[in-house]
């Protein structure tokens, strides 16, 4: 197995075969400052999440996005 997935600067890279997928297959909003994404690679059929968490409101304006982003691998 290749390592972990990792985010660049267009799409991500499967963890199994190292192949760009370029957009999630969908998305779920969780939660006011949490997204979840669900991503197919092409390539190889892998299945994989990521999760965004987003920065609360401050003073009624709206924060940048939170930097880090969980990955984790969908069985």
């Amino acid at each position: 197995m290749a390592n972990p997935m990792i985010a660049s600067g267009f799409g991500l890279g499967c963890a199994d075969c190292g192949d760009t997928v370029i957009a999630p297959y969908w998305s779920q909003f969780v939660c006011k400052n949490q997204i979840r994404h669900f991503w197919i690679c092409e390539g190889c059929g892998h299945h994989f999440d990521t999760t965004v968490e987003m920065a609360a409101d401050v003073g009624g304006r709206r924060r940048k996005p939170a930097s880090t982003e969980h990955l984790s691998a969908v069985a």
